[in-house]
């Protein structure tokens, strides 16, 4: 019974661990300290989709009387993966620039500058 609340209390720990590392990485600006949350959060939605899909197929299945609460879950799982896609594309963003500049140096204007 204590499995569970094990799980989630190291799933918590690494998620304050990773979230921390990548506050650090964008007041320092390393790339490689964002890479574990890059990774973790596309992870995380490939998660997040399967969980909605799994979900909302077993409410569907259960009968009529679910139906709607299926279809609330399935909309609204959606939709929060979209928002949580297109913050992890931010993120993405900012790592690969990061990791540009960390390539070519601080200072050294981009060759489309010019």
């Amino acid at each position: 019974m204590d499995i569970p609340r094990i799980i989630l209390t190291v799933n918590l720990c690494f998620t304050i661990l990773i979230c921390t590392l990548l506050i650090v990485a964008v007041l320092k600006r390393r790339s490689w300290l964002m890479l574990p949350w890059v990774v973790l959060g596309i992870v995380l939605a490939i998660g997040l989709l399967i969980s909605v899909l799994h979900t909302s197929i077993t409410y569907y299945l259960d009968g009529m009387d679910h139906a709607l609460i299926a279809t609330c879950i399935l909309i609204g799982g959606l939709i929060y993966l979209c928002i949580y896609l297109y913050l992890w594309a931010v993120v993405f963003s900012h790592y690969l620039d990061v990791r540009d500049e960390e390539e070519r140096g601080r200072y050294r204007k981009a060759p489309y500058k010019r």
